[in-house]
C-alpha cells in the first residue's frame, strides 16, 4: 500500500508495526507514502508511526479538532506535541524536515530513522525532547551503534536539542532552589520589554511594573519579602510569557492572566491582584489607569477587535478614526466605528477611545462581547428591544438600522 485512510477513534503504539520472526516475508509497510488521518480520529498514541521509514505526506481530514499539520509537523493541538515529521523540501541535497513554530514538545517516534541521512530545522522553541525521538534510537535496551549517543545527522540535530533542554530544565531547578526574591529577579531580569519597581500602596508590599508594548504594562504586587509559592508564581508566568512573540496574542495572555489570578491582598478600597494591568509609571493611580498611554499601531487594533468575532458567522465592519487632540507627549487612543450585519439589520455602536485593557473607566471590550452576544442569540426583528433592555449607555450610540 502506497496510501491509507484512518479514522479510528485511536491509533495505537505501532499501529503499522509488524514483528512476527515466523514469516521472514513480514514487513514494515515499506511503500507507505501518504496517510490520510481522518476527522473522527481523537489520539495518537507515541510510536504509532514506528517503521514508516518512506512516509512523505501527511494531509489531515477538515474537521479534526484534536490535531494540526502545518510546515511537515503533524502534532496535538492541545499539548503541541509532535506525533509526526515528514519532509518538506530539500537542502543541500538532503531532505529538509522543519518543524512548525508552534511545536513544544517532541514525542516518540516523531521521526524515521531515516532522517540520519537528513537535515531538521526547528523553527520554534522546544521545551521536551522524548529519549526516543527517533525511531531506532533510545536509551535503553537498543544495540551501541543505535543508541542516543551515537546519532548523526539529522537524529544528531533532534537529540541535541534533547540535550540542550535538559541542560536548560536542570538551571531551572537550580533557580527554584534559590530564595524567593532571586527568583523573582530572575524572572524578570530575563524580560525582554524591561521592568521597574512601581510605589505601592503600602510600604509592606513589593510592587513591579512590568512593561509592554505600547507603554502598557502589567503589576506584579507582592509581599516584601514573598512566600516561594508567590515567586514561583512569577517565575511561572513569566516564563510563559516570553515565548509569545506576536504583541496582540501577548496582550491577550496577559489579560487572561489577570483575570484568573487568584493570589491577592485586600487594599484600603479595592482587592489588588497578585497580577494588574496599568499603563502608567505610579502604580497609586494604576486605578485610574487608561489605555491611552502609548498608542498601538491600528493594525493591533483590528487585530484585537477581529479576536471578538472569531468563530462567528456574523458579517462585520470597523472603521478606526485618530483623535484630534492625541499628541505624542499626550496620546490618546482613536475613535473605532463598529457595524455588525444580521439579515436585513445593522447594529452600529461607537467607542470614543478603544481600550487595550478593562479597567475602571473603560468598559469597551466587556460591551463589544456582550453586543456580539446579543446580536448572536436575539432573532433579527427583535434586537432594537433586546438592546434598549441591556445596560449600554446611551452615550455610546448604539444604533439599530434596516439595510
Amino acid at each position: 500500500m502506497e496510501e491509507v485512510y484512518v479514522n479510528a477513534s485511536t491509533i495505537k503504539k505501532e499501529a503499522f508495526y509488524i514483528n512476527d520472526s515466523r514469516d521472514a516475508k513480514i514487513q514494515n509497510c515499506p511503500a507507505l507514502k501518504k496517510l490520510i488521518i481522518g476527522k473522527d480520529v481523537e489520539k495518537i498514541e507515541d510510536g504509532a508511526f514506528f517503521g514508516l521509514d518512506n512516509l512523505t505526506e501527511i494531509v489531515l481530514e477538515e474537521g479534526n479538532t484534536k490535531y494540526i499539520f502545518e510546515s511537515g509537523s503533524l502534532y496535538a493541538k492541545g499539548t503541541k506535541r509532535l506525533v509526526r515529521a515528514v519532509p518538506v523540501g530539500e537542502k543541500d541535497g538532503k531532505k529538509l524536515y522543519q518543524i512548525a513554530k508552534k511545536v513544544k514538545a517532541i514525542g516518540e517516534g516523531a521521526f524515521p530513522r531515516s532522517v540520519e541521512e537528513a537535515e531538521v530545522e526547528f523553527l520554534g522553541k522546544i521545551e521536551k525532547v522524548n529519549d526516543k525521538a527517533v525511531d531506532g534510537y533510545s536509551k535503553g535496551s537498543w544495540k551501541k551503534e543505535n543508541q542516543i549517543e551515537n546519532a548523526k545527522g539529522g537524529a544528531k540535530i533532534v537529540y541535541d536539542a534533547m540535550n540542550f533542554v535538559n541542560a536548560k530544565e536542570a538551571k531551572i531547578e537550580a533557580v527554584k532552589k534559590a530564595s524567593a526574591d532571586a527568583l523573582v529577579s530572575v524572572a524578570l531580569s530575563d524580560w525582554q520589554y524591561g521592568f521597574d519597581e512601581a510605589n505601592g500602596h503600602s510600604p509592606a508590599r513589593k510592587v513591579y511594573r512590568v512593561k509592554l508594548p505600547f507603554d502598557a504594562a502589567f503589576i506584579i504586587n507582592m509581599k516584601t519579602k514573598p512566600t516561594q509559592k508567590d515567586a514561583q508564581t512569577v517565575f511561572d508566568t513569566i516564563n510563559s510569557l516570553k515565548e509569545i512573540t506576536d504583541e496582540a496574542a501577548l496582550f491577550e495572555k496577559v489579560r487572561e492572566l489577570s483575570a484568573k489570578s487568584d493570589i491577592s491582598v485586600k487594599g484600603s478600597n479595592r482587592e489588588l491582584k497578585l497580577i494588574e494591568f496599568s499603563g502608567l509609571n505610579n502604580y497609586e493611580d494604576a486605578a485610574n489607569v487608561k489605555s491611552a498611554q502609548g498608542l498601538p499601531p491600528n493594525g493591533f487594533i483590528e487585530k484585537d477587535i477581529a479576536s471578538f468575532f472569531a468563530g462567528s458567522t456574523l458579517v462585520w465592519q470597523m472603521s478606526i478614526i485618530a483623535d484630534s487632540y492625541s499628541t505624542k507627549e499626550k496620546p490618546y487612543m482613536p475613535k473605532v466605528e463598529i457595524a455588525i450585519k444580521k439579515n436585513s439589520k445593522i447594529v452600529s455602536i461607537v467607542w470614543n477611545h478603544w481600550s487595550i485593557f478593562e479597567n475602571a473607566k473603560g468598559n469597551e471590550r466587556t460591551e463589544l462581547a456582550s453586543l456580539i452576544s446579543i446580536v448572536k442569540d436575539t432573532e433579527t426583528d427583535n434586537l432594537e428591544s433586546a438592546l434598549k433592555e441591556s445596560k449600554f449607555p446611551k452615550s455610546n450610540g448604539v444604533l439599530v438600522f434596516s439595510e
